[in-house]
């Protein structure tokens, strides 16, 4: 679930960098409040504020869990949750906390790294758990 957020706050921003003010108000008519849709500032909050709300609610469920759950690879799913949350929401609040004019483009390359760098994570730990069936030590 945690990389599907990210996947899906990198299309936001993607689509942010994409959107030029001059691309919203040029039409074949006048703009009108239906032809003029959002600006890429409009679009990043919107976007962060949908990880921010995602990211908190994992922390919330995600430490809790893990201090309740019997098995050890359950509490440390919901651990490794909580820890790539903290990120996301870290990310997402300084996206907010700017009051300069956005640079989508910027945004976009820092969350597909973001991204980029949840895959690495899933795919060490697949690493580390098969090594740890091989070793008969999981």
């Amino acid at each position: 679930m945690l990389l599907f957020a990210s996947v899906l706050s990198v299309a936001i921003a993607a689509e942010a960098a994409e959107t030029e003010v001059s691309d919203v108000l040029v039409s074949e008519k006048a703009p009108t409040a239906e032809t003029i849709t959002t600006t890429p500032r409009q679009t990043l909050n919107r976007s962060m504020w949908t990880l921010n709300t995602w990211a908190i609610t994992n922390i919330a469920t995600g430490i809790p869990l893990s201090l309740t759950v019997e098995d050890p690879k359950q509490a440390a799913f919901y651990q490794m949750n909580a820890g790539w949350n903290a990120i996301n929401l870290s990310l997402a609040t300084l996206a907010l906390s700017k009051d300069t004019p956005v640079d989508a483009a910027q945004w976009s390359r820092i969350f597909w790294l973001n991204a980029g760098l949840d895959v690495g994570y899933v795919a060490a730990g697949m690493f580390m758990a098969h090594k740890g069936r091989e070793n008969n030590n999981p």
